[in-house]
């Protein structure tokens, strides 16, 4: 199962995202903070389908890039 994580970047223009896949191929960077949760929404769907996660836990989720992150990386860690 492909997991997608994201990161932040600090330059002159401001803050961009980067979106990787299995936290190490980058996919889309570059984005705005707003793409960034897009993309959380559509990968929490996926466990949502996968049972994985439950709709409620997945809204918790939603709203909160650094609780993604840190629940992907959990599942790819351990």
């Amino acid at each position: 199962m492909e997991l997608f994580t994201a990161r932040s970047r600090y330059s002159s223009e401001g803050v961009t995202w980067t979106w990787y896949r299995n936290d190490d191929e980058v996919v889309h960077s570059e984005l705005a903070l707003s793409d960034i949760f897009r993309l959380i929404r559509k990968e929490l769907d996926k466990f949502i389908d996968y049972g994985i996660l439950t709709k409620e836990q997945a809204y918790d989720l939603a709203n909160d890039w650094l609780a993604y992150d840190e629940f992907v990386e959990g599942m790819m860690y351990t």
